[in-house]
């Protein structure tokens, strides 16, 4: 809220690199979402951390657009290094090439990237990462689940070849898709609408927009919330055929990782909160699931 309150774009990248840059502030977002989700093995549901959101507010706002191709090529390193691994097991499975995606912050991070880039700057990053092949893997999956980053490279590309000779043109372009923006207008030009042009067809289109506005939003919350059932139903099946080690082994050290600092001051202090609060829930489940197999063993007419 207070970086939104920063009028002048110059400013606010002037105020990020102040406080430490887009890394270290990404990485506050990043440990706050994988401490406070202990029990997740992929990040599925609700981004309830606004990580998503920062990453499209340094796009939108071109803090990500006028970094030198320099440092974008080192976020871009540190959005797929082990940096940005999930904590825990996820770590484990990434590191080992268990699981071929990056987290899904550093997913949009490097989205973000890239649709602020220059077509130069793009195909260095596209480079540095392997190819367009590996940075769809890394974006996609290997089971292509995530579609969405497909059809982001696919505009960030059709952007660039349609717009050749002009280098800034990235963030708001590429998010309306380069078929639906007016070819002949300039960056100064684009956001302007001239009133001789407006008419009763474009307000049934802007009835028609709203429509599919809502429909793609209704299906973006029916997904994610399909998305946390699906990861509730996991999560219980793991604790009772596990009879609760699940939460010991992976949820614990999730919860650990990142609050327990180097040294002792308030992060530790509130850090110590947060793992007792998860010891009490896995304790809870571990009593729970002891209960069940009491019942069933003892207590149920055989």
């Amino acid at each position: 809220t207070m970086l939104g309150d920063i009028e002048s774009d110059t400013s606010l990248s002037k105020v990020i690199a102040n406080i430490g840059g887009i890394e270290r502030i990404f990485l506050r977002f990043f440990e706050h979402y994988e401490a406070t989700t202990p029990f997740t093995i992929h990040e599925t549901g609700f981004n309830f951390n606004f990580t998503k959101k920062f990453c499209r507010f340094l796009r939108d706002r071109g803090v990500l657009e006028r970094l030198s191709l320099e440092k974008k090529e080192k976020l871009a390193k540190f959005l797929i290094s082990r940096a940005v691994y999930g904590f825990g097991v996820t770590y484990f499975y990434q590191k080992t090439g268990c699981r071929k995606s990056i987290h899904k912050y550093a997913k949009e991070g490097l989205a973000c990237l890239l649709e602020s880039c220059t077509k130069v700057e793009f195909d260095n990053i596209i480079r540095l990462v392997g190819g367009m092949d590996a940075a769809l893997v890394m974006l996609n999956g290997k089971w292509k689940l995530s579609k969405s980053y497909a059809r982001r490279m696919r505009a960030i590309e059709e952007c660039h070849d349609t717009f050749p000779i002009e280098p800034q043109y990235i963030a708001d372009m590429t998010i309306q898709r380069a078929s639906n923006v007016n070819k002949g207008m300039g960056r100064g030009s684009r956001n302007r609408h001239l009133d001789s042009q407006r008419s009763a067809f474009e307000t049934g289109q802007a009835f028609k927009s709203a429509a599919k506005d809502t429909a793609i939003k209704t299906r973006k919350v029916l997904r994610k919330a399909g998305c946390c059932v699906f990861t509730g139903l996991y999560v219980a099946a793991l604790t009772l055929a596990t009879l609760s080690l699940y939460a010991w082994v992976f949820a614990i050290p999730r919860s650990i990782w990142p609050y327990w600092g180097k040294t002792w001051d308030k992060q530790r202090i509130k850090g110590i909160f947060i793992i007792l609060g998860v010891l009490i829930l896995s304790t809870g489940l571990t009593l729970g699931v002891g209960a069940i197999c009491w019942l069933l063993i003892f207590r149920l007419p055989g």
